[in-house]
Formats: C-alpha cells, structure tokens, sequence
C-alpha cells in the first residue's frame, strides 16, 4: 500500500498478536477490497472474515479495550488462550491454514512472560493470509559494534551510561526505546531532552541546572458544577458500523458535539486546587468535616497521630495528647467541590491553584 502497489489478501485473513497493533492491522484488512491487477474499476470479493488470535485471555490482553470493543462491533472474530504452530500451504504454495496450540498461562508465578502450551488441543482455522502483529524491535542494522566503537547489551540494544545516556562511543548518545526497550512515548521524549543536556556539556564543559517556580494563586469564590463528581463517563461518539466498513478513510470516532464536550471536561475534579488550612485560624469546630461529601476530613486527638516525640512537643508541648486536636484529609477522595471553604466560620480554609514551572539554565559565571 505504501508503494501503491496492490496487496490481494483474499476472503479469509488471520492476524497473530493481542496488541493495539493487531486490531488496527485487524481492522484495516476487513475493510479492505482487492483492485484487479488491470487496474480497472471492477473490484473482487473483499476480505469476509478476519480472526485475531494471540497468547493472551481477554483480561491479559494489550490491546486497548475501546479497540477490543469496536473491533467487535466490526465483526472480528477474536480466539484467546492459543499460540501459533504452522502455517500450511497448498500445492501452489499458497496459504492454506494456520494452526495453533493452547495456551495453559501466559506468565510465570513472579509475572514473567513464560508461555505454556498444551500441544494435544489444537485449533486450526482456514486463511488466505496471515499478518504477524506481535511486536517490534529496534532495527541498527547501520551500525556496526566493531566500526562504530557502539557497543550492544545482549537485548540487543545499545549500551549506554544511565545517567548521562552516552554509549560506548563519546560522540554518540541514545535515549528512547533504542537504549531501553520497549517504553511509554514519554519516556522517550524525557530521555531525549536528558540526552540533549548531555551533548551540551560534551560540547560546552559547561552544566545546565533546573530553575523551578512555584505558585499558590487563591481563587475567590470558587465552585463547580451542580453534581459534578455523579456524572457517568460518556464514550465518545462513532460513526455507525455499516458506514465505517464501506470505508477505509472514514473516521471511527466522530467526536463530541460542543454540549457534550464541555459535559464531559467538566467531570474533571481539577487536582491542581487544593484546600489550604491555616492552622493559626482554625478554631476545629468540625464544620468542614461534617459537610465533606466524601468524607476525606477527619477530627481526630492528636494522640491517634503517629508523630516522633520532637513533633509532638511542638504542637502540645507538654500537655497530654487527648487535649489536642487535629484535622487530618485524605487527598485520594477530595474531589475539590469547595464545600469546606465555603462552611469554615472563620476563613481558616482557602482553594488555592498550585502551579509549577521548570527551566534549565546554564548558570552564569564570573571571572
């Protein structure tokens, strides 16, 4: 396709791998239509069944499930649990079938990916074409360990220095899935600025050391939506199944109107804000904890507190614990609804937006 060159795969298409990768290969073949090799406008039966098979179960699968679910809806035929064995020709040398084993467990007890198989239950679909969908790996075939002084792990990988991210060669650094295997985009892209710091020092002898900036801004009146924290995840709108079959280029997912947009962003509960307490004001009449809808504030005696000795003088001094008392919140259920701020009697509680910046400079030097 890349080379405009046709690509028949015939009625029945079998894909190898559990991954994202997979249903996309997946699902671009059953919708594709083979053009005659005359280049005509007369198109030949297209791809009728494609079946996706990979070592995982359903819940151990890669794949993201909102592609598991619309590759359902498209029709693909997905078998679990089997693990590929042959793939057998007809007497032309033409695909004919591919067959498979089961998979007893995919990891080991420590979850290490050891697959087991049981070679007496078989399964053994029909196809014209078989796609292997079952990862990548880095191709440095250009390099040559011996000319380029780059030395390899035994991954295959390059071998570089963690912290600076230099390889074996001074003049070469690396970051990203090259140096590390398999990882998330942003890991590549912190890697890559952490390597570029490097090459920097390299080339300049100088460092570049982070500037941070941080900021506390009060929000006065602060509020959010009536019920905000009850509304449903909505998915997001696609275009009919019939419609999306008939087209290669057609866009799966239409995407949110703007009511609907502006529903859904507002589900977030804007972790940024925060509830600052000002001990110096608080009176702890408990009125916070009483209107917590989640219950996230606690009046506790500054005995159920574990605080070291050296702590608890400074805030009690010598007087028995029981005497004292503390607000204590859990941060995992606030849900920022203001609900505090809005009953303190003495403005003991603030919203507060915390913002964070961070800049690399190379600082300056005098002599």
């Amino acid at each position: 396709a890349f080379l405009e060159e046709t690509v028949p795969l015939g009625r029945r298409v079998v894909v190898i791998g559990g991954g994202s990768v997979a249903y996309d290969v997946s699902r671009t073949a059953v919708r594709h239509e083979d053009l005659d090799v005359s280049r005509t406008a007369l198109r030949q039966e297209g791809v009728r069944e494609v079946s996706l098979c990979c070592l995982e179960s359903l819940s151990e699968m890669p794949a993201d499930p909102v592609e598991v679910h619309e590759g359902e809806e498209e029709g693909i035929r997905r078998f679990n649990r089997v693990g590929p064995v042959a793939i057998r020709l007809d007497e032309e040398g033409r695909v004919k079938e591919a067959v498979f084993q089961r998979v007893l467990s995919v990891f080991d007890d420590e979850g290490r990916f050891a697959p087991r198989f049981d070679p007496d239950d078989q399964l053994t679909l029909p196809a014209d074409t078989v796609i292997l969908a079952i990862g990548q790996a880095m191709d440095l075939s250009f390099l040559s360990p011996e000319r380029d002084n780059v030395a390899l792990t035994d991954r295959g990988l390059l071998q570089v220095d963690r912290e600076t991210l230099a390889t074996t060669n001074p003049k070469v650094f690396a970051a990203g899935d090259a140096a590390h295997g398999t990882r998330l985009m942003i890991d590549a892209i912190a890697g890559g600025k952490k390597a570029a710091r490097s090459i920097y020092r390299t080339l300049t002898g100088r460092d570049l050391v982070p500037e941070q900036v941080e900021a506390h801004l009060v929000l006065e009146r602060f509020g959010r939506e009536k019920r905000y924290e009850a509304v449903p995840r909505q998915p997001i709108p696609t275009a009919p199944v019939d419609a999306r079959l008939k087209r290669i280029d057609l866009q799966v997912e239409t995407g949110y109107g703007p009511k609907e947009a502006a529903a859904e962003a507002g589900r977030c509960l804007d972790c940024g804000v925060n509830t600052i307490f000002d001990s110096e004001r608080c009176i702890l009449c408990g009125g916070c904890a009483d209107v917590c809808p989640t219950l996230c504030l606690k009046l506790v005696p500054l005995d159920a507190l574990s605080l070291d000795p050296g702590e608890r003088a400074e805030h009690a001094g010598s007087a028995p614990g029981e005497v004292w008392s503390a607000i204590i919140k859990d941060e995992d259920r606030c849900i920022r609804c203001a609900n505090c701020e809005m009953r303190c009697p003495v403005g003991a509680i603030t919203m507060e937006r915390y913002t964070f910046r961070e800049e690399w400079r190379c600082p300056q030097t005098t002599g």
